[in-house]
């Protein structure tokens, strides 16, 4: 894997580079949130330590990727792609997510330590989070969410200054709006950019929003041929079949090439100094997900457990979940997912929190102005570019026969090669066993 400097590297160790992005560390600013050794954000890289032995790391979400196989002849080859592997006809692992490990030859695998983040928050400040605006637990969540979203930001504010132009993928629900709004706090030029299929609701609602805020606004028209052109593309680059995860990668494959085209028209903006934010990452902290019904057949189904289960079920499965870092990357387009940088705050909250009716809006409203939060959807369409109406890609997948077999197809079609064993197991990418 080729070793490349990317935007505001931090080492974990000397000489490693962290490929996707930066981790947020945030230390400096809030000592008494973070312990030793304590990093969150997405990242990954590979190096050689010695000869045929190579040291790995991932970030503790999985959101960077890093896959290998060994051949007959003992040689270890690494890719960011699962694809790029499937030539070699061996079995293909990810790196942990989560670890910094050992890969050798002769199955030389160890495990050198865990980086996922504790759960420094205790569950019982949150127990009557959800009483009273002034309860100390709420205030305790609110300072520390605050805290690293604002040190976040001030890095952005810098890169900014030095020429990087930022656009907020605004799709008219609060964590995007989240986003946004604390973009027109820190930078000076945000652009938020959102999809309309006609008549969306997501379309809609981003236009009040970004209004409300004062902050541009690009609105990308798309239609029912575009978005299968997309749907064509997506399984390869998110490396993934499931329905969900590619119907949100067609549409951030929709979103890139628009801004992709919009940034070339633009003699003011530096192609290369490009930054998406997006707002993913929040629905899995706080379960806020259910299934969607298209003439009686149920999709997204989630799995009947407890929703402390279902959270961490949820957060592990974004081991698998390529839809935005590869798709914008593709394009030429860096990706920040901010809300990487708070995870483990939501780890912490309890049953009791999650199982309230919006535990997202208890948590989080309080970033966003009261008059903006009358714009927000109660309910929303998942990753969908339209409204219950058209039911969006999901609905276009469902009337076109579009489901997890004809996208795992495509990722086989692509590679060219007969029947190659796709890692996805269980919701997961496949791992060895670390000692």
């Amino acid at each position: 894997m080729k070793k490349t400097e990317h935007i505001n590297p931090i080492l974990l160790e000397p000489n490693y580079y962290y490929h996707l992005g930066f981790p947020f560390d945030l230390k400096p600013a809030d000592p008494t949130v973070f312990e030793e050794g304590y990093h969150l954000g997405q990242f990954a890289s590979i190096k050689e330590i010695e000869k045929g032995l190579f040291s790995a790391v991932r970030d503790p979400l999985g959101i960077g990727k890093i896959f290998y196989t060994e051949t007959p002849d003992g040689k270890i080859h690494f890719s960011e792609k699962f694809a790029d592997l499937f030539a070699h006809k061996s079995s293909i692992y990810s790196v942990p997510a989560g670890t910094m490990v050992n890969i050798g030859s002769g199955g030389r695998r160890e495990l050198v330590r865990n980086i996922g983040a504790p759960k420094i928050i205790d569950e019982n400040l949150y127990k009557s989070a959800f009483e009273k605006n002034k309860d100390q637990s709420v205030l305790n969540f609110r300072r520390r969410f605050t805290t690293r979203l604002e040190v976040l930001y001030t890095q952005f504010r810098e890169l900014e200054k030095n020429g990087w132009t930022f656009f907020v993928a605004l799709s008219g629900g609060l964590d995007s709006t989240i986003i946004a709004s604390k973009a027109k706090q820190f930078l000076k030029n945000p652009i938020a950019c959102t999809l309309d299929l006609g008549k969306s609701e997501d379309s809609e609602k981003s236009q009040k929003i970004a209004s409300q805020l004062g902050i541009k606004h690009l609105v990308f028209p798309t239609n029912e041929e575009k978005i299968l052109q997309a749907l064509e593309k997506a399984p390869v680059l998110c490396q993934d079949f499931r329905d969900f995860n590619v119907h949100c990668a067609a549409l951030n494959i929709l979103l890139a090439s628009n801004i992709k085209e919009y940034i070339d028209t633009q003699n003011a903006i530096d192609d290369e100094k490009v930054i998406i934010l997006t707002g993913d990452l929040m629905n899995e902290f706080t379960c806020d997900y259910a299934g969607e019904f298209i003439d009686g057949v149920e999709y997204y189904k989630l799995p009947r457990v407890g929703k402390k289960a279902l959270q961490d079920i949820l957060i592990s499965g974004l081991d698998t979940s390529d839809r935005e870092i590869s798709v914008f990357k593709a394009y030429g387009l860096n990706c920040i997912q901010p809300f990487a940088a708070l995870y483990d705050l939501y780890a912490s909250v309890p049953e009791s929190l999650l199982k309230e009716d919006d535990p997202k809006k208890i948590l989080n409203s309080f970033q966003v102005d009261s008059v903006i939060l009358d714009f927000i959807p109660k309910t929303k369409l998942r990753a969908q570019v339209g409204s219950r109406e058209n039911m969006g890609i999901l609905g276009l997948c469902h009337h076109k026969g579009f489901n997890n077999k004809t996208f795992r197809h495509k990722i086989i079609d692509a590679s060219g090669e007969k029947d190659p064993i796709i890692p996805i197991f269980a919701g997961r990418y496949d791992v060895e066993d670390f000692k």
